[in-house]
């Protein structure tokens, strides 16, 4: 454990009254001491998720059902246009197995995929084929057809852990699910049973069955384990399953045990809860702004004001997936590799969530869109991983995602938590509420530049998402205050990345590594540990957010990481460390990488044109280039350090692989489920 933090400051006059007045705060927290998904049985197939979602909620579990998708074609029924035909061909691996096949259709982009009948497949064979009801004359060339197919488990099945020491007043965690289609399979009801063995002695500690009505969710149960205390015991998770009518032998309804764990009272001390909000798309200039005389962002200008604002914080790549595996790992693109959805994270690298599960901390996300998947890594270390990209309407919805981790914490009461929270609310297309855009008035047409003009109206747009944000955040503030978890909590707010409106001549972002796409907010808020109102204008990047992270809960920071601890910073010190920060992106087939310090910029493209170098103390918008031969050849010399660390990534990928004889590893690739790909395609990151 580390003991590095900083010094407490000074609380107000009214906190410190409210904080006489109010009764004394619990001294000890609960925490994960054992997670049983890590002490379980091997299970035989190599292909059985570690995690999986029910209802859009990923957790570490027991029983996850392998998936198939399957490729597919459509034609019209030879009888009848009122129907449709739908072949998908079986990997070998699957054949002669019990399916519970899933397909779908979807006739071009803007649809949403329309689930048909799903069918139980008593033997798989190399193709299955559906004659299904379906107007087929609807099919185009841009209809697009898949087969989602799980392979059917037997109706008992039995997880058993390793055995582990109970601790004193220690509780057991789970949730209990059954599958989202169960009842369209007209599965029976599943019983789930929980026993605890030991040298000696057996005790039963749940029995419950859940109807197929209850599927698509997760049912959390706690079990008190204090007769338990010191005993060194076995957990076995068993469920019993009646099948579908149509198919009685098999379960359909895919039992489920959700993040089992064992919780345990331990001292906080100066252990602090740690919330961490992304704003995707909100640029730095739009915080602690004014739009038209109106303040666009007045909640987060008073938390400014009781925290620390980093001025120059820069993000990794303009798009949201490569910036947030930066925020979370403290590297950048070139090392993490994760430079868009469908790229998985290696699983030697360890995420911000990772380190803190493994220090005691109950671990959650609830996130927007589609871009942070939880396939491509972002869901290690969570205990709960919610994702709200089920639909083709692509503006955010942060009322939902802030009350949906205000839920979390309500039910996990005492809890050591760390929370992450994103929204894609000022994300485009700009479609702000109606009250938010009346706060944000129009500008003098008269006023504005003809060349500007073309912009504003997008830009007011933005500035009102943005404005609507902001009373989210005030609104989730209150009721965190409601749950009197904020003296206790350390809060991180920032984003992944900005929009451009025209300053380069293009609008949005992911196409240009301008600082209107890269300079983002970063606020740090703990008042009495954090300073108030204190600014700091070096230059910062969001690898640097998980090191200070780490280092403000006292645990030591991933080695072998450009992100540096801003501790120091915070204090009123000198930065430690190179200045030198780097980004990157690519757009059309270019690939760009800038170099960053406090006062110049550079910027390289791959194909082929002149490095381009600012000065951005007397040019910040980057308008008017610099071509001195010297200046250009001291960000060459950066921007080669940089593509360097792609060698160095392939290098020690290969070493590691020598050691195991398996040859270098290979950038991972994922199959994006329909859900996702659609709100990709609509988000406009897909054709």
């Amino acid at each position: 454990m580390r003991t590095h933090r900083l010094p407490s400051f000074p609380c107000t006059a009214l906190v410190a009254l409210l904080a006489a007045c109010s009764p004394p705060r619990p001294t000890t927290v609960l925490e994960p001491v054992v997670r049983l998904t890590e002490h379980g049985a091997a299970l035989p197939q190599s292909n059985v998720p570690v995690r999986c979602a029910i209802g859009n909620e990923f957790r570490p579990a027991f029983g996850c059902p392998p998936f198939l998708l399957l490729g597919a074609t459509a034609k019209p029924g030879q009888n009848s246009t009122r129907r449709i035909v739908i072949e998908a061909g079986v990997p070998s691996h699957a054949r002669g197995k019990q399916l519970v096949a899933i397909p779908s259709v979807r006739l071009g982009v803007s649809y949403l995929p329309e689930p048909l009948p799903l069918r139980v497949i008593p033997e798989a064979s190399n193709t299955l084929s559906f004659n299904l009801k379906y107007d087929s004359t609807k099919l185009t060339e841009h209809s697009r057809v898949q087969v989602l197919a799980h392979v059917l488990e037997p109706t008992r099945r039995t997880f058993s852990t390793r055995h582990v020491r109970i601790p004193p007043d220690a509780v057991l965690s789970v949730g209990l699910a059954i599958a989202d289609f169960a009842e369209e399979a007209e599965a029976g009801p599943t019983e789930f049973a929980i026993t605890a063995t030991w040298e000696g002695g057996e005790r039963e500690l749940l029995r419950e069955t859940l109807p197929a009505s209850e599927g698509g969710r997760w049912h959390d149960r706690r079990v008190d384990l204090s007769d338990l205390g010191d005993r060194e015991a076995k957990f076995t998770f068993t469920s019993v399953a009646t099948g579908a009518k149509e198919f009685p032998e098999s379960s359909v309804a895919f039992p489920v045990w959700g993040a089992p764990q064992i919780l345990a009272s331990r001292p906080r001390g100066d252990r602090r809860n740690v919330l961490l909000i992304s704003l995707d798309t909100v640029r730095a200039d739009f915080l602690g702004a004014e739009y038209n005389g109106t303040p666009i962002s007045p909640w987060f200008d008073r938390l400014s004001q009781e925290g620390s604002r980093f001025t120059q914080a820069v993000s990794t790549y303009p798009s949201t997936s490569a910036s947030h595996m930066s925020l979370f790992t403290a590297l950048y693109p070139a090392r993490h590799r994760v430079r868009f959805a469908t790229h998985q994270l290696d699983h030697g690298i360890k995420t911000l969530p990772q380190l803190l599960a493994k220090a005691g901390y109950e671990t959650a996300a609830v996130t927007e869109n589609a871009m942070i998947l939880a396939g491509s890594g972002f869901a290690r270390g969570f205990d709960s991983y919610r994702e709200h990209k089920g639909s083709l309407k692509v503006t955010g919805s942060v009322d939902a995602t802030f009350a949906d981790g205000v839920a979390w914490l309500e039910r996990h009461p005492r809890e050591l938590f760390f929370l992450f929270l994103h929204t894609y609310e000022a994300h485009s297309p700009y479609a702000p509420k109606p009250e938010a855009l009346a706060a944000i008035p129009p500008p003098d047409a008269s006023k504005i530049d003809k060349h500007e003009a073309r912009w504003e109206a997008t830009r007011r747009a933005y500035a009102a998402e943005v404005h609507y944000t902001d009373g989210a955040l005030r609104r989730l503030f209150s009721e965190l205050e409601r749950l009197d978890v904020l003296e206790d909590t350390l809060v991180v707010i920032t984003a992944d990345h900005g929009d451009e409106f025209g300053e380069h001549g293009r609008l949005g972002h992911a196409k240009s590594v301008y600082d209107e796409v890269l300079r983002v907010p970063l606020l740090f808020w703990d008042p009495g540990r954090i300073p108030a109102g204190h600014v700091v204008e070096d230059q910062v990047s969001l690898v640097d957010v998980t090191p200070t992270i780490l280092d403000l809960v006292g645990l030591a920071p991933p080695s072998r990481v450009p992100g540096r601890s801003l501790v120091t910073a915070l204090a009123g010190g000198p930065l430690e460390g190179n200045e030198v920060r780097f980004a990157e992106g690519t757009h059309k087939g270019v690939r760009m990488v800038t170099a960053r310090t406090s006062t110049t910029k550079w910027i390289w493209l791959d194909d082929g044109s002149e490095m381009k170098a600012f000065d951005l103390t007397k040019d910040p918008g980057e308008q008017a280039p610099l071509a001195y031969p010297e200046l250009l050849e001291e960000g060459q010399a950066f921007i080669d350090a940089y593509l360097a660390q792609d060698s160095e990534r392939e290098r020690d990928e290969t070493s590691d692989a020598d050691e195991s004889g398996s040859g270098p590893a290979a950038q991972e690739e994922r199959v994006l489920d329909e859900a996702t790909r659609q709100k990709l395609e609509a988000l406009g990151y897909l054709e």
